[in-house]
């Protein structure tokens, strides 16, 4: 939604977020705070904020039928990313009852998972990352790594 958008690194006071999302799950940021520990350094909390790499959440797809699947994963973060057109050459294991015109392909994965902030109207409103945002507030965290983006302004050129 917002990849269009300038996009930067920061520090960000924690208690400055404006935030939207009313609940989180209480055992996972307590499993996030532990997982983090109680005294971390800045390389410790910059890998937290903003992780990169493979996630170590369990997916399960299931068949639910000729035509249905069903992805699911205890991760907030699986998402329908997008449609993708692929030629009939990289689809392998498919028996065709008749000559293939082209496939769509129907990707989800996860989203990018990392703390992140979108400024606008002179506010900073945290977008993605609640539960680690709160996971650090209840280790005393002040301050944390984001990416930000600053939103759309429709008076500027």
């Amino acid at each position: 939604m917002f990849d269009a958008l300038p996009t930067r690194f920061a520090m960000v006071e924690l208690d400055r977020l404006v935030v939207h999302q009313t609940r989180v799950t209480y055992d996972f940021v307590t499993s996030l705070a532990a997982r983090l520990g109680p005294a971390p350094d800045s390389e410790a909390l910059f890998h937290f904020c903003l992780p990169m790499g493979d996630r170590d959440t369990p997916l399960q797809v299931n068949r639910m039928g000729s035509r249905r699947y069903v992805f699911a994963s205890e991760s907030m973060d699986l998402r329908f990313h997008a449609p993708v057109l692929l030629a009939p050459g990289q689809v392998s294991g498919y028996d065709s009852f008749g000559p293939i015109a082209g496939v769509v392909g129907l990707v989800v994965g996860f989203g990018s998972n990392l703390l992140n902030v979108v400024r606008a109207d002179g506010r900073l409103l945290l977008y993605d990352g609640y539960h680690r945002a709160c996971a650090l507030r209840a280790l005393g965290v002040m301050h944390a790594p984001w990416r930000g983006r600053r939103a759309a302004d429709p008076a500027r050129p």
